[in-house]
């Protein structure tokens, strides 16, 4: 170890120098390290440090005999105006096992900074990549490219990345050989934008199948116009999706559209989905209407949804319509006011069930529970009621009204209609063969 320092009596500059050398010997491995450091103040203040690592290893039990390397450097250099930043490291490493095995690896890494009155800029790069072979068979293999670079200040933030990667893979009867890249870039002023776009890329075919997945999300964001949009799609040997969502608006009216699909050889795993939601922030008030088709080879739903408020009226309503070959139709109907809530459900085969209440207050409320048979669906079946009205100053009638035929008819309709039931979700589950695909995830 050796080190010096030195000062001007005049100027007060000052240089430092500093040298490390380090050595094992031993008959399996042997390292030898080497540091150097050199630092003074002469026009900036500035240091420069290296440092460097070699080594070796015989193991003669196992056949292992490999070397490795490993060089790093670092810069810096600064003043009351600027500080930078240089940093460096490389490495790399072969060996060998049991003859036949090698493990070949290596690094390359840099990184870059500088400060000043303006703002910030960095730069960063990755490279690595590792091998394991099997004499002249490729086991695993791996690679890695990194780049990123960033620039801020108080205006603008900037930022890139770039990433791409790269993978193999032969072990037993299993081999899979993959790509993945990612792309991104933001660009954001506080004050008046965001902009910023992603794209991530995976392929990963292999002897299970084929593996992927795509993803790209744009933003565009200003103070007139607001936009984002993602989109996706993942595919696999059982089950392919593709999914895009999408936020636009200017104020004081946004809507958001959603839509997904899938595809599978099992038919019961494919739909279609679309919706949208349309946010209005006007007259001094709030106003969302939602509209969703959701389309299965069993089914189809088409959903409506309405929420209004403003500082005279509130308003939800909710309505929802099945249609389904394989059970059976459903309507539905919810609604909410002030002055009252209502909801519905009717199916077709089987009659109508309804409630309703009605009342600003609790104690002038009135409700009922009432239904309609499919054998007469215009007449109206009161199965329980409740009114309430004034008696005196402080004193309300509340009248009970039930309707004892209700249970033993429903009962009876549900007695009917149980070996219909059964049958339905019988030739449902044998159409889709999910007992045999339950059987086979269970083996």
């Amino acid at each position: 170890h050796d080190s010096t320092i030195s000062m001007s009596t005049e100027t007060f500059e000052t240089a430092v120098s500093v040298s490390t050398v380090a050595k094992i010997a031993l008959p399996i491995l042997n390292l030898e390290a080497n540091q150097h450091l050199v630092a003074d103040t002469k026009t900036n203040a500035n240091a420069v440090s290296t440092f460097r690592m070699t080594g070796d290893i015989n193991l003669p039990l196992i056949k292992a005999v490999g070397k490795a390397e490993l060089d790093h450097s670092l810069k810096l250099e600064g003043s009351f105006e600027f500080v930078s930043m240089e940093s460096s490291t490389k490495a790399n490493i072969d060996s060998t096992m049991l003859e036949d095995n090698s493990f070949l690896g290596g690094l390359d890494n840099d990184f870059n900074l500088y400060l000043n009155n303006d703002g910030l800029r960095s730069t960063s790069k990755i490279i690595a990549d590792a091998k394991l072979n099997q004499a002249t068979t490729k086991v695993i293999a791996m690679d890695v490219n990194e780049n990123l670079a960033v620039e801020a200040s108080l205006s603008r933030v900037y930022a890139a990345l770039k990433y791409s990667g790269n993978n193999e893979a032969h072990l037993f009867n299993f081999n899979t050989n993959g790509k993945h890249d990612v792309n991104a870039n933001i660009d954001f002023a506080p004050t008046s934008s965001l902009a910023a776009d992603m794209e991530i890329e995976i392929s990963q075919p292999s002897s299970l199948g084929m593996f992927s997945f795509f993803e790209k999300a744009v933003t565009d964001v200003t103070g007139a116009k607001q936009k984002i949009f993602i989109n996706g799609k993942f595919v696999s040997p059982l089950y392919t999706t593709n999914v895009a969502a999408e936020v636009e608006g200017s104020a004081p009216v946004f809507k958001v559209n959603f839509r997904s699909s899938s595809t599978s050889p099992v038919v019961f795993l494919e739909y279609d989905l679309d919706s949208s939601i349309t946010i209005n922030l006007e007259h001094a008030g709030v106003s969302l209407t939602g509209k969703a088709v959701f389309t299965h080879t069993d089914l189809s739903m088409d959903i409506q949804h309405i929420i209004s408020h403003t500082s005279s009226d509130s308003r939800l309503t909710l309505n929802a319509d099945i249609n389904s070959p394989a059970f059976t139709d459903v309507n539905l109907r919810y609604t909410v006011r002030k002055d009252g809530i209502s909801a519905t459900i009717s199916i077709p085969s089987t009659g109508f069930l309804g409630l309703q209440l009605h009342g600003r207050s609790p104690l002038q409320m009135n409700s009922r529970i009432y239904g309609r048979y499919a054998s007469d669906p215009a007449k109206d079946v009161d199965f329980f009621a409740i009114r309430a009205s004034a008696k005196e100053a402080n004193k309300r009638n509340v009248k009970m009204i039930f309707n004892m035929e209700t249970p033993d008819i429903m009962l009876s309709g549900l007695k009917e209609r149980i070996p219909a039931i059964a049958s339905c979700f019988s030739s449902f589950a044998e159409k889709h063969q999910l007992l045999k695909h339950s059987a086979q995830l269970k083996n």
